[in-house]
């Protein structure tokens, strides 16, 4: 959850769609590499488990220590009248020293906030807002029915899923479960290279047919 909201409030405009898209391209990877490699260990019946649990903590170690030197959220600097840290930051993440005009359109969006009526807290602005709510409603509701069709089961189960529709041996399913998550990983790639350019609406009513029609 917080990592789109970071890459979200770090990445340039014109890149942002595409940086938080390649985020979810990045887990699909992930979960091809770990099931190809769960399927070298597969042919150790003894110790192969072993191995597939343990390996896990590795790329947790390494994330953790690159999580040390990431900066903080310049957005977030500027909510909390850090302006000199967050300028500083935006300098280094844009690789030039002309920032002002993001900080100012940044602090700009702080004040029409501040000057907004807040009276009965935001979520209540947030549910009387018909636009707002709209939007609310629709998002959340592509993320309940994203887990209601049930890919995390096809995705986590999925030798499991192969050896029920007959496949005898273990290490054939772990195989052929890799091949699905490729096909995963393609079609995130997909996903990155379209979500520019044809937008996002579009793209998720092209997902939904997909689905629907699969």
């Amino acid at each position: 959850m917080t990592v789109p909201v970071y890459i979200a409030e770090c990445a340039p405009a014109d890149m942002r769609g595409r940086l938080v898209a390649l985020n979810n391209a990045s887990i699909t990877c992930g979960q091809f590499i770990a099931s190809v490699i769960d399927g070298a260990f597969s042919y150790d019946k003894r110790n192969g488990w072993r191995y597939m649990l343990g390996i896990a903590g590795i790329p947790s170690a390494i994330q953790f220590v690159g999580f040390l030197f990431l900066p903080e959220s310049p957005r977030w600097l500027l909510s909390k009248r850090k302006d000199d840290q967050a300028r500083e930051i935006l300098r280094r993440i844009r690789d030039t020293d002309d920032v002002e005009d993001e900080i100012l359109d940044v602090k700009a969006r702080f004040k029409e906030h501040e000057a907004s009526d807040y009276q009965g807290g935001l979520l209540k602005r947030i549910f009387t807002t018909p636009s707002v709510r709209r939007a609310l409603f629709l998002g959340c509701g592509l993320q309940l029915f994203q887990q209601l069709s049930g890919i995390n089961t096809v995705m986590y189960y999925s030798a499991s899923i192969i050896k029920m529709s007959g496949v005898r041996d273990n290490s054939t399913a772990i195989w052929m479960s890799a091949a699905t998550s490729f096909v995963n990983f393609v079609f995130s790639l997909l996903g990155v290279w379209l979500v520019e350019r044809i937008g996002r609406r579009l793209l998720a009513l092209l997902s939904l047919v997909g689905m629907f029609t699969m």
